[in-house]
C-alpha cells in the first residue's frame, strides 16, 4: 500500500507501507517509489481516502509521471489523506509470511479473500497510522467488488467506512457486450483447470519485454502508435478524445500487474451463474473467431449483434463454486453462499458509463436495489466515457470527479 505524501513546493516520497493481514499471511510492502510537488498541502487531520483498483495499473503507475490528474492527485489537491491499495499478487504485492508467489498455494485467491483479509486489513492500517475513526472508499472495477465482499461478510466494516464511492462497479454481468469476453466467460472453469496443469497460476503478469516494448511502439509521434490506439479501442471502447496519447506508453506498461487464474474462475462463475450461457443461435468457436473477426473490422468498441448474448436473468453474486460435493463440505451446501449486499449498511455513490463494456446499467440497478444504503446511481455525462476512462480520461475532473469531490465533502 502506498501513501501518496503531497507537500506544496517540496519533493517529499512516496509513503510505502509494510502491512498485512494476520489471518491470511498476505504481507503487502510495496517496491515503489517516486516523487510528487506542487499539488497541495497534506494535514494530519485530513480524512483519509483509500483508493483501491483491479487487475490493470497498479497505484504506482499513477503517481510517478504522465498519467496525471488521476483521482490521487485530485483528491489530494484537496486536502485529502490519499492511500493506494496494491490487489494481492500483483507487481508490488508478493511478499506472503510463508508463501512464495513461485508456488500455487500462493495464489490459491481470489476477490473473496482480497475482499475477506486484504481489505479489512489495509482500512485497519490506515486508521491506526493516522488516528481516525473512518475513511473514504474510492473502488474502481474489482476494487469495488473486494469492497462489497468485506462489507457484506464482515459488515462491522460498514461503521468504518464514511462513504464508498463505487466507479464502474462490478458485481452482476447480465450482458458482456465484448465479443472474446462472451467467449471466455462460459469456459474459465476449464481454463483455469488447464492453466493449473500446465503449472500456470498467475495471470497478466507484468513483464519487461512490455515496458519496452510500448517506449518503442506505442510513443506519440511514431506511426506505430496507431497499432497501440487499436489495441486499446479493442479492449476498452473508442473514445479518443480523452486518452492521453502522451501516456500511453506508460499505460501500456503497466496495463497488468498480475492476478490469479482463480480470481477469473470466480468471476466467470458469477458471470454465468443461475442461466444457461447460450439458449438460440449458439455458435462454435470456429464459427466465432470469424464473426469476432470481422466486428473488429467493421465496429471497435461496440456491441456485436451476432454474437449470443447473455440471457437477462438476475445473476447471484456469491462465493467461488469448489463443485456440489466439496460446497457441502465447505460450505454445508450444495451451492456457493451469495454475498447478501443488504448487510451493506456504509453509504455507498454508485457511478457508471454508457460505453463501459464490462459494466451496464441494469446490472448497476441492480446493485443500487440491494444496498442498504445506496446515496444514488450517476452517470458520466459523456456517451464514449469507458471503463478505464473512469481512471485515466483527460477530463476525468469536470465529468467524473467535480460530483465525487462535492459528494465526500457532505460526508
Amino acid at each position: 500500500m502506498i501513501r501518496l505524501w503531497i507537500i506544496s513546493g517540496d519533493k517529499s516520497p512516496v509513503g510505502r507501507h509494510r502491512w498485512g493481514s494476520r489471518r491470511s499471511g498476505e504481507l503487502l510492502e510495496p517496491d515503489c517509489g517516486g516523487t510528487a510537488s506542487g499539488a497541495g498541502y497534506r494535514t494530519t487531520r485530513s480524512p483519509p481516502c483509500a483508493k483501491v483498483t483491479g487487475v490493470r495499473s497498479p497505484p504506482c503507475a499513477k503517481v510517478t509521471g504522465v498519467l496525471s490528474p488521476t483521482a490521487p492527485f485530485i483528491l489530494a489537491d484537496y486536502g485529502y489523506d490519499i492511500w493506494l491499495g496494491n490487489i494481492r499478487g500483483n507487481f508490488y504485492s508478493r511478499k506472503h509470511v510463508t508463501l512464495s508467489p513461485d508456488k500455487s498455494k500462493f495464489w490459491n485467491f481470489s476477490m473473496h479473500e482480497m475482499g475477506v483479509y486484504d481489505v479489512p486489513a489495509m482500512i485497519d492500517h490506515i486508521l491506526l497510522t493516522t488516528g481516525q475513526g473512518k475513511i473514504f472508499y474510492v473502488g474502481h472495477s474489482m476494487g469495488t467488488t473486494m469492497f462489497y465482499v468485506m462489507a457484506s461478510s464482515r459488515p462491522e466494516y460498514n461503521s468504518k467506512i464514511r462513504l464508498m464511492v463505487a466507479l464502474a462497479p462490478v458485481v452482476y454481468f447480465s450482458e458482456l457486450r465484448f465479443p472474446i469476453l462472451q467467449f471466455v466467460s462460459p469456459r474459465t472453469d476449464e481454463v483455469s483447470k488447464l492453466l493449473g496443469q500446465l503449472g500456470v497460476h498467475e495471470l497478466l503478469p507484468r513483464r519487461k519485454a512490455t515496458a519496452e516494448f510500448a517506449e518503442k511502439y506505442c510513443t506519440e509521434g511514431i506511426k506505430s502508435q496507431n497499432m497501440c490506439l487499436t489495441a486499446y479501442n479493442l479492449i476498452y471502447g473508442e473514445n479518443e478524445s480523452e486518452l492521453n496519447k502522451t501516456a500511453l506508453p506508460s499505460f501500456v506498461s503497466h496495463l497488468y500487474a498480475g492476478a490469479s487464474r482463480k480470481t477469473l474462475a470466480h468471476y466467470g462463475q458469477i458471470a454465468r451463474s443461475g442461466v444457461e450461457i447460450c439458449e438460440t443461435n449458439c455458435i462454435d468457436e470456429e464459427e466465432f473467431v470469424e464473426t469476432w473477426m470481422a466486428y473488429t473490422v467493421s465496429n471497435l468498441g461496440g456491441a456485436d449483434p451476432t454474437v449470443e448474448t447473455l440471457t437477462q436473468m438476475e445473476r447471484r453474486f456469491q462465493e467461488y463454486d469448489y463443485g456440489p460435493e466439496a460446497n457441502i463440505k465447505r460450505y454445508g451446501q450444495s451451492e456457493p453462499p451469495t454475498y447478501d449486499l443488504r448487510r451493506i449498511t456504509a453509504p455507498v455513490s454508485l457511478h457508471y458509463a454508457k460505453a463501459d463494456l464490462l459494466v451496464v446499467p441494469q446490472d448497476v440497478r441492480q446493485i443500487y436495489e440491494k444496498l442498504a444504503n445506496p446515496i444514488g446511481m450517476f452517470e458520466v455525462p459523456q456517451d464514449k466515457f469507458n471503463h478505464l476512462n473512469f481512471i485515466l480520461a483527460l477530463r476525468v475532473k469536470p465529468l467524473l470527479f467535480d460530483l465525487i469531490l462535492e459528494l465526500l465533502s457532505r460526508y
